[in-house]
């Protein structure tokens, strides 16, 4: 049983489970301040809470679909509302390592269109989809968004160089390209430093 100390609605929209049976639990959560926000919460086998993570990012923030991959990364997806009236939204879809620490966020947007991810779905290649409505004013439409192969990169060594420069480097899949990004000191907040180029030996 979960209930937020502001004593607001907590909703639950989903569910999914891993291979090692710890089971994710994610949906929506009332805040006084930041009104509606994404929540997820990990729990394992017996019942025992793992983690548990709140993601704030617009002004009410609806989280409707869980999956879970071969590796353990955790993906939700949903949609985020500027103006708290639900005639602005996007899909959002971010994922979260097995121990709940944040790994990306990703946005989905049509200008002047409700944009709501309802599901999600991982396959064997790790390529996530996530599907939902798109609707105009004249059109009702639905939108299918493929993420290609979504495993993070490997952090293997950091270097800072006489020049004050940091050297980083890292492992991933051959021919893709990772956003190396640093966290703020607080969840969920992260700043863009550059980038990887893609290279054959999956090395950038």
């Amino acid at each position: 049983r979960f209930e937020d100390p502001a004593l607001g609605d907590d909703i639950a929209t989903a569910i999914a489970a891993d291979t090692s049976g710890h089971v994710y639990v994610t949906g929506y959560s009332w805040d006084n301040v930041t009104r509606y926000d994404y929540l997820t919460i990990a729990y394992s086998s017996s019942g025992s809470e793992l983690w548990i993570d709140r993601l704030h990012v617009k002004t009410d923030d609806l989280a409707r679909a869980v999956a879970v991959d071969a590796n353990g990364i955790v993906y939700v997806t949903g949609y985020i509302d500027a103006a708290g009236t639900f005639f602005s939204p996007e899909f959002f879809t971010v994922a979260y390592t097995g121990t709940g620490t944040l790994l990306w966020t990703n946005r989905y947007d049509v200008p002047g269109a409700i944009s709501e991810a309802r599901a999600l779905a991982v396959d064997q290649d790790h390529n996530v989809y996530v599907a939902g409505r798109s609707d105009t004013i004249s059109t009702r439409d639905f939108a299918l968004i493929k993420y290609v192969n979504m495993q993070p990169a490997k952090m293997l060594t950091t270097t800072v160089l006489p020049s004050g420069q940091v050297q980083v480097l890292m492992e991933g899949t051959p021919g893709i390209a990772y956003r190396i990004e640093r966290t703020l000191c607080f969840p969920g907040s992260w700043i863009p430093i550059g980038a990887t180029t893609p290279g054959t030996n999956g090395i950038g």
